[in-house]
């Protein structure tokens, strides 16, 4: 069987952190994987919590009184110095090759995308709630 990606994803019967960790070092893929995860919430998940605490998203939100302005309002979910310090903690591990660090990195962006825009957003469906009730009520 040739070594290809497919095979090695589909037909080995790995789960990813596995086949993507997996070295000739004696800890385990798992054992490394969860090694970097305790690591970067100890020391890099704080930083994004501090910054999406600071946005203050309840009263600048407040301050926006139309549904159409409320669609258009953007904010920045992950800052680029949180990017910068989870790679620079991703590359600072030791027994990592870079295509490893670089799914590392991606992986747990990912993880720090999806739960940051589901905190955020949910101010944005509350205000938009807000904002549709207070119509509602003019309206009737």
């Amino acid at each position: 069987m040739s070594k290809t990606l497919r095979n090695v994803l589909n037909l080995k019967g790995q789960n990813l952190i596995e086949v993507v960790l997996t070295s000739d070092s004696t800890s385990t893929a798992e054992e490394k994987f969860n090694a970097v995860k305790e690591s970067i919430v100890k020391m890099i998940e704080p930083q994004l919590k501090t910054y999406l605490t600071g946005l203050n998203l309840s009263e600048k939100l407040k301050e926006v009184d139309d549904l159409e302005i409320l669609e258009k309002t953007t904010i920045e979910y992950i800052p680029e110095p949180f990017c910068q310090a989870l790679a620079d903690h991703i590359d600072a591990q030791e027994g990592f090759v870079l295509h490893q660090k670089v799914w590392l990195y991606t992986t747990f962006l990912d993880m720090f995308s999806v739960g940051a825009r589901k905190f955020c957003n949910s101010f944005f469906v509350h205000r938009a709630q807000e904002l549709v009730n207070k119509r509602r009520i003019i309206t009737y």
